[in-house]
């Protein structure tokens, strides 16, 4: 039997299948300077589908070798009280970076270390409150037993996801329209896309986490990269030199052990080092690029690509850049249903049955898994 129509015939009659178009390939083609972080991950297939709004991962650290002194001592003190005692076992060679000095640990009770001084050729010394003391590792007699266990605790990390949307259309009319510059709907289609992947991209850098209850369901919104960064951070002050930015890199490559880290940065971050680093800047071929216009800094700690922020601007975030380890840092789209584990879809036809125009929208919903926030830094402050 046919399907029948009731009333004038027009161009909105005809029903369309409510499509789920995946845009994850294509979306970051259209203007991927806007959103270089999102290029990225997608590019580089750092997309691990979400299981539930909740996203959790797992970190684990080495055993910490470097404590500090709790209070002055003198140089005849054979007890050492530190911060974490926890991190000390019988054995331990400890040594002083600042006077050269070498101690054996003895005993450890709570934060205290019993030590026999000047364990070597370097004469005992004051130290200094707060002073960093190294653990150089274990030195055991002959014949000894195998020495007490310590292990670190893994920590559970967590982000939420969160709901992004991105409603687009025209009317009938308008859509049936000629046009010098083509047709409105899909100049609105591609326009949207690229305002989608740039609300993404923001979230992805400056969203923090929350949860809020709007009639009688929950509303999440992520932990971005600005609120995951907590320990290195490095605030210029002033004009940025190249002495200061090695300095920035260092503690990064440091954690994160990776020859290339991102550097994602604000124009006048980028022309401050173009200033005093020209014979260390390589431009990167076009097809190591992902679509980027990319520049590679070559540090005394490993290399640097430089990728230009359209969204690092003003008097904040015009003096800052970021420095990210891209195999810790994954896209986590939820699975199934609302983005299909991709970086967002676009569902047609979303507007009411007898409403003379056709409305789509572009919807994510996603988080961000930022392992091991010790492997990236921030710096700040970069006035020229």
């Amino acid at each position: 039997m046919p399907t029948t129509v009731q009333g004038t015939r027009g161009t909105a009659s005809i029903l369309q299948d409510r499509q789920v178009i995946d845009i994850s390939d294509t979306i970051h083609l259209l203007e991927p300077s806007s959103y270089p972080l999102v290029t990225l991950l997608n590019s580089m297939d750092k997309i691990k589908p979400a299981h539930n709004p909740t996203v959790r991962w797992m970190e684990d650290e080495l055993e910490p070798l470097t404590d500090l002194l709790n209070g002055a001592v003198t140089a005849a003190a054979l007890a050492l009280t530190v911060d974490n005692g926890g991190w000390w076992r019988v054995n331990d060679i400890g040594h002083c970076p600042r006077t050269g000095e070498n101690f054996r640990v003895t005993g450890v009770a709570g934060n205290v270390l019993a030590v026999v001084r000047s364990f070597g050729a370097t004469a005992a010394a004051a130290m200094v409150d707060d002073e960093p003391l190294w653990n150089l590792g274990p030195a055991q007699r002959e014949g000894d037993t195998s020495r007490a266990l310590l292990s670190t605790l893994e920590v559970e990390q967590t982000n939420r996801t969160q709901i992004i949307r991105t409603p687009f259309g025209t009317t009938n009319t308008q859509s049936a329209t000629d046009l010098y510059d083509g047709n409105d709907f899909d100049y609105q289609a591609r326009k949207s896309a690229i305002e989608h992947a740039v609300r993404i991209e923001r979230m992805l850098l400056f969203g923090q986490q929350a949860l809020a209850t709007v009639a009688a369901q929950p509303l999440r919104t992520l932990s971005g990269v600005y609120e995951f960064i907590r320990t290195n951070r490095f605030n210029v002050g002033g004009v940025l030199t190249e002495t200061q930015l090695d300095a920035f890199c260092e503690p990064a490559f440091r954690y994160s052990g990776a020859p290339q880290l991102l550097g994602i940065a604000s124009g006048r971050v980028i022309q401050a080092i173009n200033n005093f680093a020209k014979e260390k800047m390589q431009t990167v071929p076009r097809e190591e690029a992902y679509g980027l216009n990319l520049q590679r800094y070559v540090s005394p700690f490993g290399d640097i690509l430089l990728a230009y922020h359209r969204q690092m601007v003003g008097t904040i975030y015009g003096s800052h850049m970021l420095l990210l380890d891209m195999d810790r840092v994954v896209l986590r789209p939820l699975r199934g249903g609302r983005s299909a584990g991709n970086l967002a879809i676009r569902v047609t036809n979303i507007q009411a049955n007898d409403e003379d125009s056709r409305r789509d929208e572009y919807i994510t919903e996603l988080s961000l898994e930022f392992q091991n926030e010790k492997a990236h830094a921030l710096l700040t402050g970069v006035t020229g």
